[in-house]
């Protein structure tokens, strides 16, 4: 159960002006809130492939060397350079 002095204290941190009228409103939305947590909390998610494992298999691939451009031809188009890399301004 969400109490007044939770939602003053997540007001406060939240830097949030709450009215007493909003309390209920509030405490019934945050109560809500928690229990849909708790159920996504609760879920079975065995089965399931997780992106993050998915994501695993792809950074496993191996580099391949492919054909490259030719660093004169790159930086002759470069506003900058200092003849081996782009020069980038510094912004103040």
């Amino acid at each position: 159960m969400i109490t007044k002095e939770e939602i003053e204290n997540i007001a406060m941190l939240a830097k949030l002006s709450v009215t007493r009228e909003e309390y209920p409103a509030l405490i019934s939305d945050l109560q809500q809130m928690i229990g849909f947590a708790d159920a996504v909390r609760k879920a079975k998610v065995q089965s399931c492939e997780s992106e993050a494992q998915k994501a695993e298999e792809y950074s496993l691939a191996q580099d391949r060397v492919g054909a490259s451009y030719c660093r004169e031809e790159l930086l002759a188009n470069a506003p900058l350079s200092d003849g081996e890399f782009f020069v980038v301004r510094k912004r103040a």
